[in-house]
């Protein structure tokens, strides 16, 4: 239990779970990323169409205690709605047995965690924050959102205490949007938080090793354009590609590879936990991305950690790394320099230096360093808070039963 010390409650809308390993792994490393003198509580609500067992999943790693509550998934949005309050009532007055009062709520992604975190905090009295990872604030897809939905993200933006986005690209978009984050906004970005491993350039007379790391979406990551690309280039350069990740459209690209001399040298290896991630980044020659949009883009970062170059859209990576030395970059859509950038890789990317592009991130990305800049927010918010507050709060979850 964590009476008397600090707790942060964190509420994501993304989440490792049993039924994604890989979904919000990047949230889940922020959290990781901050020790002592901060304990951790992590309330999390997903849906499944599987069996339920254990509803309520608990576990604790020293300072941190994810709390995964899980319920079925209903056909009705409404019903879900409803299921998602229950499950996160449920999860809260579970963690309430490791604190008394939070010291601070981080709402991670809109926006049902907005709200669960600006109305826990009138509960306990304490200030909220949100870390901004999500991508929906890009024009045009924010403008189809109601005017009742957009009135309820300005208002939930201006009560909370802090706004947090991992890139400049993201805080622009939610200025765009409307949203009032221009003098409560900060920038910290993803965190890669593996050690390093074999730095060792790719092996001399091996077939050239390509990866993708993904969700399997093309609406979102424009992957079928990707395919193709990659299948043209396969009738004249011989690589293999190892695509991690899964999604809806999974069916439909293993069709494009089978149309092709992609067949023989693909392998989908569906989605993979954190832990494995390693290997992958470890035994590619260069990672590759044709996303037209990432509000940060943490894989190809942490493909430039495990010293091997990229290939990817300027708008899919932090803008940070759109360098030559880190890579070959294009404009999203432009087929034609994807496929390009494809070829000359393949023929340059023993050309790039393991351990320089190692350390041309680490000291960016690191998770000393952005927990460092974590642990900075959280005091000087809670400080703030402290300052001007002078309201009495409630201090148990337990008098809502």
């Amino acid at each position: 239990m964590f009476k008397n010390e600090p707790v942060v409650l964190h509420l994501p809308r993304w989440y490792p779970n049993c039924t994604d390993v890989q979904s919000g792994v990047f949230i889940q490393k922020h959290i990781y990323s901050v020790g002592e003198p901060y304990k951790h509580v992590v309330v999390f609500a997903k849906s499944t169409n599987n069996r339920l067992g254990n509803p309520i999943v608990v576990s604790q790693n020293n300072n941190i205690v994810e709390i995964i509550v899980y319920f079925r998934e209903s056909k009705h949005q409404w019903i879900n709605t409803l299921k998602y309050i229950l499950a996160i009532y449920k999860g809260i007055y579970k963690a309430s047995k490791w604190f008394s009062k939070p010291t601070l709520i981080v709402a991670h992604a809109p926006f049902r965690t907005w709200l669960t975190a600006f109305i826990v905090s009138k509960i306990y009295g304490c200030p909220w924050v949100i870390f901004e990872h999500w991508s929906g604030y890009k024009m045009p897809y924010y403008i189809y959102r109601s005017n009742i939905q957009k009135r309820l993200f300005r208002y939930l933006t201006q009560k909370s205490n802090g706004v947090v986005t991992v890139s400049e690209r993201l805080l622009h978009d939610m200025q765009n949007a409307g949203l009032p984050v221009r003098n409560k906004g900060k920038i910290i970005p993803n965190i890669i938080g593996f050690e390093p491993g074999n730095l060792n350039a790719f092996p001399t007379g091996q077939t050239p090793q390509i990866l993708i790391v993904s969700d399997l979406v093309d609406k979102d990551k424009d992957l079928f354009a990707l395919f193709e690309a990659l299948n043209r280039v396969s009738q004249w350069q011989s690589f293999k590609l190892v695509v991690v990740g899964g999604g809806p459209d999974e069916t439909q690209l293993r069709e494009i590879c089978n149309t092709g001399d992609l067949k023989e040298r693909v392998t989908f290896v569906g989605r993979q936990n954190n832990a494995n991630m390693p290997r992958f980044y470890e035994n590619c020659a260069f990672y590759i991305s044709n996303s037209p949009y990432e509000t940060f883009g943490l894989a190809p970062v942490e493909a430039l950690f495990y010293g091997k170059p990229i290939v990817c859209t300027k708008q899919g990576c932090p803008e940070i790394v759109i360098n030559d030395q880190f890579g070959l970059f294009f404009e999203s859509g432009d087929t034609h320099a994807l496929e390009q950038a494809i070829k000359t890789m393949l023929a340059t990317f023993r050309t790039y230096d393991s351990k320089t592009l190692h350390h041309r991130v680490k000291h960016l990305f690191s998770t000393e360093v952005v927990g460092g800049q974590i642990k900075a927010y959280y005091d000087s918010v809670v400080y703030n808070f402290e300052q001007k507050s002078t309201k009495r709060p409630l201090n148990d979850f337990t008098q809502l039963k």
